[in-house]
């Protein structure tokens, strides 16, 4: 899957990994997890920034790791996106049991600093990671305030540079509605969340949230789902009980890597265009525009058989390793089965078939591992 694919600049798909690299991954294993990820075709990640550990003192900063790690997957042609979810004591002194800085001003310079010195290299930033839930123990409307320092920040330094709002992980809570009423809405320019939530559930969460947004005035704007699944971040890691990485210690993939390279490679850059109409009970399939074809993703709790609408005399199916096989349409139709509880993507053989379309918006992007 990764060993065909020409040695060329990854495209600006959808479809990207959370990394974290600079802090779950050793150095000398950083050029190599950037070639990989040039392989596999994969053109953005999510990266990890502590604002602590590069600001040990107000106007001073030290870039370190952060600098290598950018300029390695940079070399790659990886975009990356960046997320800090941290502040230094010195910007709360005295208090424990928070990190909502005392000064605004600070955050605000901490951004502008960042932005100045990544410009051209980190293609987007995110203030904060999940702060409606223990990442941030303070109240909503003072997040509000760190969000839009940081937004003030970031575009000082640069005005194009997109600006997310922090990823949401509760859907309509009070945080969330908290944050909105506190006039967030013009301090973001990409709305981002999580879920780690059956596949069943994905439709209803991003309805939840286009509402969220819609209902504060924000509709429209791109989403990105930028956590997903148990195997959220891409090298080894250990939480608890639980693994999360798709990648093993020694950087040998997971088959969730393997799946993510599949998933990049018959999706490519494609729109999405709605759910397949007449999927049987238990069972879905979403179609996506190539531009040239459409492509089926479909899965079931339980396995079915459906039929797909093609044009021509075959068409191309992939499981979820991106292994392939050709099977004969009759009528106008091709038959699949979706093993249990396994995505499987179907390649269709055209652009003909019926899809319910989604409510307008611009592109999604997903940092799912």
């Amino acid at each position: 899957m990764i060993a065909g694919r020409p040695d060329a600049a990854p495209p600006d798909g959808p479809i990207a990994v959370d990394g974290a690299i600079a802090w779950l991954s050793k150095p000398e294993e950083w050029p190599a997890i950037a070639r990989m990820l040039r392989r596999a075709g994969i053109g953005w990640i999510r990266e990890r920034l502590s604002f602590g550990e590069v600001a040990p003192a107000r106007g001073t900063y030290t870039w370190g790791k952060y600098e290598d790690v950018a300029r390695e997957l940079a070399e790659q042609g990886i975009r990356i996106y960046q997320i800090s979810h941290d502040t230094p004591p010195w910007t709360h002194p005295g208090r424990r049991n928070t990190r909502n800085p005392e000064d605004l001003r600070d955050v605000y310079a901490f951004a502008k600093a960042a932005g100045e010195h990544f410009r051209g290299r980190i293609l987007a930033w995110e203030p904060w990671n999940e702060p409606d839930i223990f990442f941030w123990p303070d109240l909503g409307d003072t997040y509000a305030g760190v969000q839009k320092a940081a937004y003030l920040g970031f575009k000082a330094a640069d005005p194009e540079m997109p600006v997310l709002i922090a990823s949401l992980c509760q859907e309509r809570s009070e945080f969330a509605h908290n944050i909105f009423e506190s006039g967030i809405a013009d301090y973001f320019e990409i709305f981002n969340y999580h879920t780690y939530f059956d596949p069943e559930r994905y439709g209803p969460q991003a309805q939840a949230y286009r509402s969220l947004v819609a209902q504060y005035g924000a509709a429209g704007r791109p989403v990105w789902l930028t956590e997903c699944d148990f195997f959220f971040v891409l090298p080894h890691y250990v939480e608890g009980k639980v693994q999360f990485g798709a990648m093993r210690e020694g950087l040998t993939p997971r088959p969730a890597f393997i799946a993510i390279a599949a998933a990049v490679e018959i999706l490519g850059e494609a729109r999405y265009r709605g759910r397949l109409a007449g999927a049987p009970p238990g069972a879905q399939a979403q179609v996506f525009d190539r531009g040239g074809s459409l492509v089926a993703v479909a899965w079931s709790n339980g396995g079915a058989d459906f039929d797909v609408p093609v044009r021509g005399a075959k068409a191309m199916v992939a499981d979820l390793l991106g292994r392939r096989s050709s099977i004969d349409a009759q009528g106008g139709k091709a038959r699949i089965r979706t093993p249990r509880r396994s995505l499987s993507i179907r390649w269709e053989g055209s652009r003909s078939g019926s899809a319910s379309r989604p409510a307008p918006g611009r592109r999604t992007g997903c940092a799912c591992a």
